[in-house]
């Protein structure tokens, strides 16, 4: 029997990244704002068994939150979804879904209990993005209807990118009574940087060596040390610290496969990687109570 793997209370977030394949490949998509690497992916069973050996205490509220990619993309993520642990388990996990809802929802429901996927937080624990040119706008509005009709924990969102526009599907919204809001683009299109960050200086410039971006800025890579409270979860089961080395697959803090794994967090580390950092680590996002700003990480300068 594999050992259990008690979680750090100072976590904040568990991003579990299934796959990184999405059948939309938008341009603005956060994972190709970089040099993503396209890696072998678990099994369901290897998810489901390794993590089901994390210790998270409940009155913490933290989830462990499917992405991509899209998750639905990846085969057997109901059967993920399904298995870990359920409500028969005294601590059983809270599960959050970042999706494009490009899957049938009808499968869905017919697998995922409601109690599955729900929790008493401010924001919904299904998060649907609707991609303008992607998917219709009634067939997203329809599943997002159907899901919240059903009793699921569902917001719809879309990506305030300067060259997407959301006025048909925002009417519609006022008039459906689904709830829809407009989330911050992080990015730097035609080399205007948007979104709001805690260190600006940190965002990518051009990477070293083979690493190439399409920007062609040069490289402004320091050293510094980092800390950070969260685990991002690679396809292959890498465990990270960042969304950049995420992205690299470089510097993995373990693998949710290993026997002995033991997961330390809230201490500054060595980097030599900021001002190639992803977008999302130094960006301000609401914590998960939806009560303040908070930054991923803190960087202190060497």
């Amino acid at each position: 029997m594999l050992n259990e793997i008690v979680l750090p209370n100072k976590l904040t977030y568990i991003g579990v990244f299934l796959t990184f394949r999405c059948h939309f490949n938008c341009s603005y998509c956060i994972n190709y704002q970089g040099d993503l690497r396209i890696r072998k992916e678990l099994m369901p069973a290897q998810w489901v068994n390794n993590l089901n050996r994390f210790y998270i205490k409940r009155d913490r509220m933290i989830p462990i939150t499917l992405q991509g990619g899209e998750p639905s993309d990846y085969p057997g993520y109901l059967n993920v979804i399904g298995n870990l642990k359920d409500e028969f388990y005294k601590d059983e996990f809270y599960i959050d879904m970042l999706t494009n809802l490009g899957f049938d929802v009808m499968e869905f429901m017919d697998e995922i209990p409601i109690e599955k996927m729900k929790r008493d937080v401010p924001y919904a624990s299904i998060r649907a993005t609707f991609h303008p040119g992607k998917i219709e706008i009634n067939e997203f509005l329809g599943k997002v209807f159907n899901l919240q009709n059903k009793g699921y924990s569902i917001e719809s969102f879309g990506i305030n990118h300067p060259d997407l526009f959301y006025f048909d599907i925002l009417e519609k919204c006022r008039k459906m009574d689904v709830n829809f809001t407009m989330k911050e683009f992080f990015g730097k299109p035609k080399r205007k940087l948007y979104g709001t960050y805690k260190y600006p200086d940190g965002v990518r410039g051009k990477p070293h060596e083979s690493h190439k971006y399409p920007d062609g800025i040069q490289s402004r890579r320091k050293k510094v040390q980092c800390k950070t409270t969260e685990l991002l979860i690679g396809p292959n089961g890498n465990i990270h610290k960042c969304r950049r080395d995420l992205h690299y697959n470089e510097h993995p803090l373990g693998n949710i496969l290993d026997e002995d794994l033991e997961i330390e967090l809230g201490k500054y580390r060595k980097c030599k990687n900021f001002g190639e950092c992803s977008y999302y680590d130094v960006r301000m996002k609401l914590d998960r109570f939806g009560e303040k700003e908070i930054c991923p990480v803190e960087i202190r300068r060497i």
